[in-house]
């Protein structure tokens, strides 16, 4: 014979009724408390070093007036210092490193000269223009004068070049010109621009550099 259920016995299985009414009562109770018990709550609880000694109740007055102190103390150091280090990298700052060594045995030093003009037009000739100045950018194949590359140049330079870019009765040199001995010519000369010299106490002079 199966007896039906009971109002008890169900009341007595794993969804009571009881156990809803206790967690709405909990979640109410949390609710109500208030602000400056879950306040104090973290602060006694918490990790932030120095913070939980200011309102530690087994600290005297003058221990959590000394905390408090040291705290804000810190705090101030660390937005001090923070804000000194936005303002140092919105200053974009470059850091150059220069190291000084004194050389006990130093050899002849070589010294480069850098130019825009490579050749002086002054001491140009009929020869190097004939040879030289389709790669120059001043003539054709066939030795006509590009006057593309003429309005570039200065007008004082233009009456000089100009009388040595006519080629009419003009017979060529046979002889090859060399590339390297124009351009050590038709560059600009030591000589012209040393003014002074010396070296492990000694003068020396534009003869004892070579090309």
């Amino acid at each position: 014979m199966v007896k039906a259920p009971t109002s008890e016995s169900i009341a007595l299985g794993p969804n009571k009724p009881n156990d809803s009414q206790e967690t709405t009562v909990q979640q109410s109770s949390l609710l109500k408390t208030p602000l400056k018990e879950i306040t104090v709550s973290f602060i006694r609880r918490t990790k932030i070093h120095g913070l939980k000694f200011i309102f530690s109740p087994n600290k005297s007055k003058p221990q959590q007036l000394i905390w408090t102190l040291a705290f804000f103390l810190c705090i101030s150091l660390l937005c001090t210092w923070s804000w000194n280090r936005i303002l140092y990298l919105m200053s974009y700052p470059a850091v150059t490193k220069i190291y000084m060594v004194w050389a006990h045995n130093m050899s002849f030093p070589a010294v480069t000269f850098c130019n825009k003009n490579v050749f002086r037009a002054s001491s140009m000739t009929k020869d190097d223009l004939y040879h030289s100045g389709y790669w120059m950018d001043l003539l054709y194949h066939n030795h006509t004068v590009i006057k593309r590359s003429l309005s570039i140049l200065k007008e004082s330079h233009k009456p000089a070049l100009l009388s040595l870019l006519d080629f009419q009765n003009y017979t060529p040199s046979p002889d090859y010109v060399n590339t390297t001995e124009m351009m050590g010519r038709l560059g600009h000369q030591l000589e012209d621009m040393l003014l002074e010299c010396r070296f492990r106490g000694e003068t020396c002079t534009y003869k004892n550099f070579s090309t």
